[in-house]
Order: structure tokens, then C-alpha cells, then sequence
């Protein structure tokens, strides 16, 4: 977000701004005014963030929204926080406040792509280029699904996006098929690639060229 400031505007990566209400039935419709103070920050090792979208609303995780940073990615909870307990579980509480308690998930996963992240049925899926995967989002947490039998193509290909400064890693969802798909940019100087899922039924014909 950027925040005016007495000598201009002020860059804030890591912050989430957010509006006054629209209350239903009235004439208030606050969404397009913003208070200096009506932000929420989010931890700094999170990077730039990238993306944010609506996850769930259900009793057991409450409303959740997810914010993708660079090289993490956070669960926060709107108008709701969530509390520890001395036992070691945890309870949602609703709270005044729009944006609650943010958590970051476990993997030190994010995007530097948002053009990346596909959502389908409350899960979401996205490509880290800097941990060179593909990840998925569910109620589980993240998982880096990219490792699965295409690690080391992914890992190679990333290296070459980062460097490059690469951006147009469009991902799509194919309900049909039920699979998530992802479209790289071409890389300068690439040699031939296989996924070494099919390596053995790959002959010299047979080239992936721009994925």
C-alpha cells in the first residue's frame, strides 16, 4: 500500500489498508474513504505482498483471508482473532476491529507471480519462484506440490525466471480435469528440459519447449 505523508507518499509493502464500512439498508457507504490509521501490518520476513483473497468462512477457522507475500505467506482473520489457550488449542473471538490476528504459515512459502494464484474450492494454489515449487493452500496449510516427481525442472527453470526478472507465470484451473496449470515465460539461452516423471518414455523427439 502506498500512504500520504507530509512530504508525499510513503511505500508500505507489508501493510494492508482498508476502508470504513457499507452499512446494508443505509445511505453509508463508506468504501471509498481511508483512514490514515486503518491499516494492519504484517510481519516484515513476509516481503511484498502480493496477493490477497477471500479463503473461508466456516465456524471451526472463521473468516480467513490469505495474504501472499514474497517469501511467506500468512493466514489473517477478518473481524475475528485468533486466541491461544493455555492448553495449546486455539479459539476465534470476534473482535471490533475489521482485520484480526494474522498468522504466517509454516514452509516460508510465497509468490513474486499473484498473475500465479488460482483459487478452487477453498484452495489455492500459486508459484514460488525463489523456492523454485508449485504450492498448494488448504486447511492443512501449504504444500510444495511442485516437488512431486518435476522438483529439479522446476528448480532449474526458477533459477533462470528469478534472475532474469521474469514475470507472465500465468496460472489456470481446469475443473474438468481437476488440475491446476501453469504457463512459464520462455528463459534466454534455455537447453532442452523433460519432466523427469516421463523421462523413460521421452525420446530424442520429444523436447519441452517453454512449458
Amino acid at each position: 500500500m502506498f500512504a500520504p505523508s507530509r512530504f508525499g507518499q510513503v511505500h508500505k509493502p507489508n501493510s494492508i489498508s482498508f476502508s470504513e464500512n457499507r452499512i446494508e439498508g443505509t445511505l453509508f457507504n463508506g468504501l471509498s474513504t481511508f483512514n490514515a490509521l486503518d491499516e494492519k501490518t504484517l510481519p516484515q520476513e513476509m516481503g511484498t505482498i502480493n496477493k490477497l483473497l477471500f479463503t473461508s468462512k466456516t465456524e471451526s477457522t472463521g473468516n480467513t483471508m490469505l495474504a501472499i507475500g514474497a517469501m511467506e505467506t500468512a493466514s489473517v482473520y477478518i473481524g475475528e482473532s485468533q486466541i491461544s489457550t493455555g492448553g495449546g488449542s486455539s479459539l476465534i473471538a470476534v473482535q471490533s476491529g475489521v482485520i484480526g490476528s494474522a498468522q504466517v504459515l509454516r514452509g516460508s512459502y510465497g509468490t513474486m507471480h499473484p498473475e500465479s494464484v488460482v483459487t478452487n474450492n477453498n484452495r489455492v494454489y500459486f508459484y514460488d519462484a525463489l523456492n523454485g515449487t508449485v504450492v498448494r493452500y488448504d486447511v492443512n496449510g501449504l504444500r510444495p506440490i511442485g516437488d512431486a516427481g518435476i522438483k529439479s525442472f522446476f528448480r532449474e527453470r526458477s533459477n533462470h525466471i528469478v534472475t532474469e526478472d521474469k514475470v507472465g507465470c500465468f496460472g489456470g484451473y481446469d475443473r474438468i480435469e481437476n488440475e491446476y496449470i501453469l504457463t512459464l515465460p520462455s528463459i534466454d539461452n534455455a537447453e532442452q528440459e523433460y519432466l523427469e516423471d516421463y523421462i523413460s518414455e521421452l525420446d530424442s523427439t520429444d523436447i519441452l519447449a517453454g512449458f
